[in-house]
Formats: structure tokens, C-alpha cells, sequence
């Protein structure tokens, strides 16, 4: 049974954190990772080699923090190309085993349509992260009712 939602950036002291602690405490833990933001030293936005490179590094960890017991993994921040981060994280680490993917009424389509077609073919569920700060409860309600609708071909 799950009792704790661990809430971890995708950072190598805190994969090597949480799998220390993991091993004890694994059957109880449950983790949301956040792939963190790709910063650039000179402020020009990321090349495409270097998205390719940050999300390889992301996957690369997942996999040894181990996703053998249930996670989400949230990719808020680096979602400017849905296909490269389904082919670059999800597909090619296989990530989609035990991992869910996380998506918001706020974040675009293109987002959205990726994160429910990896809960559709996996199994394994859809996360939502949900903004209730300034935001009125009809609203919050139509804006999750909408993303969860079946999309037509689904």
C-alpha cells in the first residue's frame, strides 16, 4: 500500500537520495519526478542536441533510481516538442513499464494528446496536476472534465 508521495526533481543527488531511502521503504513510496528545467549558460535557447542530451541524461537516471514500483514522471518543463520527449524519454528508456505521465488542462494539446496516449497504451494511469490557487472551483471541475473527455479516435 502506498502511504507517501515523494515529490523529486530528476537531479543525481536526489536519485541517489531516494534510492538509498528506497530500499526500505520502496513497497510505501511512491515518487513524482519532475524533469527539471534545461538551463543554458549563455541564455540562448536549447538546441535541439541539447534537449536530446538533457532528457538522455533524465532517462539515464530514472533508470537507476529504478522504476520497478509505481512513479509519475512530469516533463512541465521541457514539453516545447511532445514527439521528442515521447521518442528521447519515454520510448527509449522504456519508461512506460511502471511510470505515468503527468499533464495538466493548463499545458498545450499537443502535451495532453502525448501523456494520454502513453496512459492508454501502458495501463498504468494519467497524473494530473491541477492549479487551484485564484482558480474557481466550476472552473477547475470543467477544465478536468474536458481534459479526461475521450478524445475522438480513442
Amino acid at each position: 500500500m502506498i502511504r507517501f508521495v515523494a515529490a523529486l526533481p530528476v537531479k543525481r543527488g536526489d536519485v541517489r537520495g531516494f534510492q538509498d531511502v528506497a530500499a526500505g521503504v520502496s513497497e510505501q513510496i511512491a515518487v513524482l519526478w519532475t524533469v527539471p528545467v534545461l538551463r543554458t549558460p549563455t541564455g540562448v535557447p536549447p538546441s535541439t542536441r541539447d534537449r536530446l542530451k538533457h532528457l538522455s541524461r533524465a532517462g539515464n537516471r530514472l533508470q537507476v533510481a529504478g522504476t520497478s514500483h509505481r512513479c509519475w514522471i512530469d516533463t512541465q518543463h521541457v514539453e516545447e516538442d511532445p514527439a521528442m520527449v515521447a521518442n528521447a524519454l519515454w520510448g527509449a528508456f522504456g519508461l512506460f513499464t511502471t511510470a505515468a505521465p503527468v499533464t495538466s488542462p493548463l499545458r498545450p494539446l499537443g502535451q495532453q494528446l502525448l501523456a494520454d496516449e502513453l496512459a492508454q497504451s501502458t495501463g498504468n494511469g494519467l497524473a494530473l496536476r491541477i492549479e487551484l490557487a485564484h482558480t474557481p472551483t466550476e472552473v477547475a471541475i470543467e477544465s478536468v472534465e474536458q481534459l479526461l473527455a475521450p478524445r475522438p479516435g480513442s
